[in-house]
């Protein structure tokens, strides 16, 4: 089976962009694209909100969803627009009726992007790279605003790399190019991850990571130990590893595990020599006994905290698999021209 070919347009900070054009084609005399300005609600009816910004008042760190009464104190010479949803409808019938030359395979996602199916263009227009940049001119130059597209095998990766750097660019993320372009990015950065699930992953990394420098560190502990994940950062910060004994720091640190390669021999420092240490040292508590300072959490609580834990994350793994598998899969909606 051929691979898919996606491509995903995204209008470049439509609302303001489209609110810009409509401007000069009414005879406004400055492109706002280009001043401190903002597409906002009315303050006076308490809807004072940014919905959209100029970069340059992006430069001056307005964000959008803040106040207006905020973003004015950081730019007090803010220019403030109304939202209007009939032009937006207007331009972004425009855009789509544009792409369905290249495609009856067409996902409209919202007002500003969308996912065109490319796969059986291919042999009709060519190299879907050339179309790519073709589409981002052509509607550049004919409806006078500029878009991001992104270029993949799926949905996911199309999505993705329409947001890698903006604006007016052409982004590819196919498969072979995942692990150069995909991986080095937070886990933030994942098409559909929101914050709760940002942070449990985020989490469950810094859980691998302790166990397999302790694996590595500690013989004894093998793959099946757990570790407190909210005790075991704060105890040991790192694992040092020295030739011999007679090579350890003459003072040692008690947050570290110091390892004697000679005989791969684990120790900790016990305040004034060094002690080598067993499975319960090296967690720094003995089962069954309080924690000092976590009021009073036994160990075999603080497992069962994190099995918990593990368990909440596994789940949304899973949730995130199939949320993947239905983007690969999804059947695209054809979309009858709208103008």
């Amino acid at each position: 089976m051929k691979d898919r070919v996606i491509l995903h347009v995204d209008v470049n900070n439509a609302f303001l962009s489209w609110s810009a054009v409509w401007l000069l084609k009414n005879g406004y005399k400055v492109d706002i694209r280009n001043r401190f300005a903002v597409i906002g609600g009315d303050e006076k009816k308490r809807r004072g909100v940014v919905l959209a910004k100029s970069i340059p008042a992006k430069q001056m760190g307005i964000v959008t969803g803040e106040s207006l009464y905020s973003a004015k104190k950081k730019c007090p010479n803010l220019e403030v627009f109304p939202p209007n949803f009939k032009i937006y409808s207007y331009f972004s019938n425009k855009m789509f009726a544009y792409l369905q030359k290249y495609s009856d395979k067409i996902e409209r996602y919202s007002i500003d992007e969308c996912f065109i199916d490319y796969t059986d263009s291919v042999k009709l227009f060519g190299d879907p790279l050339d179309i790519a940049y073709k589409i981002k001119n052509d509607i550049k130059e004919i409806l006078g605003f500029t878009v991001n597209v992104g270029v993949g095998n799926n949905k996911l990766c199309a999505k993705m790399a329409s947001d890698f750097s903006k604006p007016d660019k052409v982004h590819t993320l196919f498969s072979d190019e995942i692990e150069q372009k995909m991986w080095p990015l937070p886990v933030t950065d994942l098409f559909m991850i929101g914050k709760k699930t940002s942070e449990k992953l985020i989490n469950l990394g810094r859980l691998k990571h302790y166990h397999e420098k302790l694996k590595t560190a500690v013989p004894f502990l093998d793959s099946a130990s757990k570790i407190p994940i909210k005790y075991l950062p704060s105890y040991v910060s790192d694992v040092i590893e020295c030739t011999n004994l007679a090579s350890f720091p003459t003072t040692g640190e008690p947050n570290k595990i110091y390892v004697d390669l000679s005989t791969n021999k684990t120790y900790r420092w016990g305040g004034t020599t060094y002690v080598e240490i067993s499975a319960s040292l090296a967690l720094g508590k003995t089962p069954g006994t309080a924690y000092p300072g976590e009021d009073g959490a036994t160990l075999e609580q603080d497992l069962g905290n994190l099995e918990q834990t593990v368990s909440g994350v596994q789940s949304e793994i899973s949730n995130i698999n199939n949320t993947i598998t239905s983007i690969k899969d999804y059947e695209f909606l054809y979309i009858k021209n709208t103008t």
